[in-house]
């Protein structure tokens, strides 16, 4: 069995209680935009989310990152990089969720080569850190993976200098920021994100990023109202949207009617030829909530603005079962 799950606070200013207080309040409001961090936060809501991502419908939709890919552009960076360690490699894990993308990863990178690895998981739920470090200490501990848990905000990446300068890191090791499970497309603006949250990234490191792209043309709404599985039903329906409102059902006062649509916005990304998917709630017929956004990407716009932002591509490969999901690297220059 794991031991007892060691968290660091890596935000100077992460204050739980601070925290659970604007959740309540956002919750309470009367119309608006929900923090996305909330609908994790709580213990059910980490629970809920757990059940999501084990539904075979999950599955069936994200399907199995490529991993063989991922590990042969990691060893790539390295050998074309003599100036880094080529005995280890750090990875930061934004948002880490379950952390089983992670554990797969690591486990594909050590059968082909044994190196010391360090392993930073970063997430605001604390329901989700503990069961991503119990796994992975369970699965890679015994492989001399070092695992360290954050409870943090991956938006403050540049308040947590220990994982980006280290002192004697002579030569320093390859850092890998893992953003998986689409969470980058959550954001309310990916771009600033980019600009401000990975701007802790230095030179020559790299970001291995998971997105959904779009079904049609941003100039298309027609067809993407028409092909992309959103405005529809979909499998896993109910798990997720049982997910979703558990907050409101457990934090809303009075609390009577909740529906929930989806509605098309071609105009609102910052990244071109993008659309987004705003799940809405309308409370008791009177109050409306954006709950989250789902964004789908056009790959050369989104690739296009992290190269004017200063990465360089690695390149991208497709996965799913609808070939939708893509899985991008970008090197810090």
């Amino acid at each position: 069995m794991a031991p007892e799950i060691p968290v660091s606070f890596g935000d100077p200013i992460y204050n739980l209680s601070n925290a659970f207080s604007e959740m309540r309040q956002q919750f309470n409001g009367h119309s608006g935009a929900i923090g996305q961090e909330f609908f994790y936060f709580d213990y059910e809501s980490g629970a809920d989310w757990e059940e999501v991502t084990k539904d075979h419908n999950y599955f069936t939709v994200f399907g199995q990152l490529p991993f063989q890919w991922i590990t042969s552009t990691l060893l790539s960076q390295m050998e074309d990089h003599p100036a880094f360690s080529q005995k280890g490699i750090t990875f930061i894990s934004l948002g880490c969720g379950d952390g089983n993308n992670e554990i797969q990863l690591i486990c594909h990178l050590l059968n082909h080569l044994h190196l010391k690895i360090n392993l930073h998981l970063i997430d605001l739920s604390h329901y989700l850190l503990q069961l991503a470090y119990r796994q992975s200490h369970r699965v890679l501990a015994r492989r001399g993976v070092t695992i360290y848990p954050h409870e943090s905000n991956f938006y403050h990446l540049p308040r947590m200098p220990f994982l980006f300068q280290r002192p004697q890191e002579e030569p320093r090791e390859l850092r890998v920021g893992c953003f998986f499970g689409n969470t980058f497309g959550n954001l309310a603006n990916e771009a600033n994100f980019i600009d401000d949250s990975l701007s802790a990234f230095r030179k020559g490191d790299l970001l291995i990023l998971h997105v959904g792209l779009a079904f049609a043309k941003a100039d298309r709404p027609d067809l993407i109202l028409k092909e992309d599985p959103r405005f529809s039903a979909y499998p896993g329906q109910d798990l997720w949207e049982n997910w979703l409102c558990g907050p409101l059902v457990r934090y809303r006062r009075n609390l009577k009617k909740i529906e929930l649509k989806s509605v098309l916005d071609t105009r609102s990304s910052p990244i071109p030829g993008s659309y987004t998917i705003n799940i809405q709630a309308t409370i008791d017929d009177a109050h409306h909530f954006t709950l989250i956004r789902i964004r789908r990407y056009d790959e050369d716009g989104l690739v296009n603005t992290f190269i004017d932002k200063g990465w360089k591509s690695r390149g991208g490969r497709l996965f799913g079962e609808d070939k939708k999901r893509i899985c991008y690297i970008f090197e810090k220059l």
